[in-house]
């Protein structure tokens, strides 16, 4: 026999099972009128190889909050404050299930909307980067943390959620730190997107037709070398959806000081694409 209060716990544990088990779109998370929502994308060469390189190393963002020496051991489990490590080195907020994704979707942190202060810390809690942002109500947005040789700087889009049946939102965000980029998608050159892209530049999301599951295979070039390929990705579409294309990595081997501290860093020639799924 089984008792009501037994029962109550199995219902308990069956719909705890099914919420994990649930693939989350992030148009069912509702915000509400005094608060936004901020995903955190960490597209630097420099902060990931120091994670790369130490098992233990934390990139931390303060937000609203001066006190650097905050945080110098904090709890990954349930960090305080934005964080990226290795366990989830490349966006935050981060959830098992989704960074183990070849697309995972962005999450979003509440932040209320206004004005706020974020500083960027490296693993060794030196700020290399302190900016004001502002975000407006309703209306999330993803901050991209990249470098150039060590030398920091940020980009914040909007995410603006544009449901059109019938089309596949794609934007293409480059980091890339050594080159001018150009594109091809299925081997042909879209209108809508530029022709090249520097470091920190960005298209608009670009709605192109999508009338089921399609296969984007997308090419990168060195603006002054077309005819070879120096990195390459198959984005996978659903129709009323909308996919950022994030371009990073340095097309050939760079070494230079270290921001912090006289220790000179190479990294090797590696550039990459990384798909993320906005909505």
């Amino acid at each position: 026999m089984i008792t009501l209060n037994k029962t109550c716990l199995i219902l308990a544990t069956v719909l705890a099972l099914a919420g994990c088990n649930k693939n989350v779109d992030p148009r069912d998370e509702s915000i509400d009128p005094v608060t936004t929502g901020l995903a955190y994308v960490n597209a630097s060469e420099d902060i990931t190889r120091q994670i790369k390189d130490d098992a233990g190393a934390k990139s931390i963002v303060l937000l609203d909050n001066t006190d650097t020496t905050f945080g110098r051991v904090p709890d990954i489990r349930k960090p305080l404050f934005p964080i990226f490590t290795q366990y989830s080195p490349l966006q935050y907020p981060s959830q098992t299930g989704n960074i183990r994704l070849e697309q995972p979707w962005l999450r979003y942190d509440a932040v209320s909307a206004g004005n706020h202060q974020l500083i960027l810390m490296d693993t060794a809690h030196n700020p290399v980067l302190k900016q004001q942002i502002s975000l407006e109500s309703k209306n999330k947005a993803t901050i991209y943390y990249s470098d150039v040789l060590g030398k920091y700087s940020s980009l914040v889009l909007k995410d603006t959620l544009d449901n059109k049946p019938g089309y596949a939102g794609i934007r293409f965000v480059n980091f890339c730190g050594d080159a001018d980029i150009s594109f091809t998608i299925n081997k042909e050159k879209k209108a809508g997107f530029p022709a090249s892209m520097k470091h920190g530049q960005y298209s608009s999301l670009v709605q192109l037709p999508s009338t089921g599951s399609d296969t984007f295979r997308i090419r990168l070039y060195r603006t002054d070398d077309p005819e070879n390929i120096i990195a390459r990705a198959t984005l996978y579409t659903e129709p009323g959806h909308g996919y950022t294309v994030l371009i990073t990595g340095y097309t050939q081997e760079q070494s230079y000081k270290a921001p912090y501290g006289n220790s000179w860093v190479t990294i090797p020639a590696y550039p990459r694409i990384k798909l993320y799924k906005n909505y």
